[in-house]
């Protein structure tokens, strides 16, 4: 058997067509992933991008192993067994259980859909349990109807998150049309918030280790920086959308047990403001 670079540590990527030219995706893997039915199966047809990417990046054959992970499941490792012209046949070894998500919520302004394919990919990448987005009152209702939602697109994005942090534990993802659907996600008593288990992944309700929890909600107009908001248990983040919360929507943040907040003098956009704040929370909580 053959261990490929001690699994997949080197930044391999999938290479995707863009207007009939080869062109390198942004998707990094440093683990291969499978459906649990997958891993029992023990066989992927010759053209999965899984495959692909095997045979024809990594030029992989019977024998070699990689790192690999069930979702929802275990990290193991995967050796090849065959290639045909039909499929490979593989066999996953488990290993490990993954590391737990992180007890960090957030809600988004619905920014484009573009954006918010990277930010799903990046926030998972963190290991936030669970993503909400929400069309704000300020946020393009068009966004809403793109294939990103519509075809549930945005799965993939998650996927790419995982296989770039190399672990299997999928946060949960909602998009609300309403504001105050959102905010009800969230009715408990402030300080004791706990995620809802809507999503496959029972990490990512699990209980925050002190059972409290802090919520901010970012805006420029306040004096209060959420570098000195005391860490607790688990947080809740609110990011707005490019144009920002209007007044009532920060009344009803209020009424919900958030806190304004802001990072500092300068204003970001949507998905910078929503991956430094998520870094900042994590480091104030002890996780980065």
């Amino acid at each position: 058997m053959r261990l490929i670079d001690g699994g997949i540590r080197r930044r391999y990527t999938f290479a995707k067509k863009r207007h009939g030219t080869q062109a390198e995706s942004a998707e990094t893997v440093n683990i291969i992933l499978f459906e649990p039915h997958e891993a029992e199966k023990g066989a992927l047809p010759r053209g999965d991008r899984r495959v692909r990417h095997l045979l024809s990046v990594l030029r992989a054959g019977p024998g070699d192993s990689f790192a690999a992970g069930i979702l929802n499941g275990k990290k193991g490792s995967l050796e090849i067994l065959s290639v045909n012209a039909e499929s490979l046949s593989f066999r996953f070894v488990p290993g490990s259980p993954p590391p737990a998500l992180l007890p960090l919520d957030i809600i988004v302004g619905l920014p484009r859909p573009l954006v918010t394919g990277r930010l799903i990919k990046d926030l998972a990448c963190l290991g936030l349990r669970s993503l909400h987005f929400v069309r704000a009152t300020l946020c393009e209702k068009s966004y809403l109807s793109g294939s990103l939602w519509q075809k549930q697109e945005y799965r993939q994005h998650l996927l790419e998150g995982l296989q770039q942090s190399g672990t299997t534990l999928l946060p949960e993802v909602r998009l609300h049309e309403r504001f105050d659907s959102c905010l009800a996600c969230f009715s408990a008593a402030p300080h004791a918030y706990r995620a809802s288990a809507v999503s496959a992944t029972p990490a990512a309700a699990a209980a925050p280790g002190s059972g409290d929890s802090c919520r901010c909600v970012l805006d420029q107009r306040t004096e209060i920086f959420l570098r000195d908001i005391p860490p607790r248990g688990a947080a809740v983040l609110a990011i707005g959308p490019e144009r920002g919360w209007i007044e009532a929507e920060l009344e009803k943040f209020k009424t919900a047990g958030f806190l304004v907040c802001r990072m500092g003098p300068r204003i970001l956009r949507t998905e910078a403001a929503a991956l430094a704040a998520s870094a900042l929370m994590l480091s104030r909580m002890g996780y980065m």
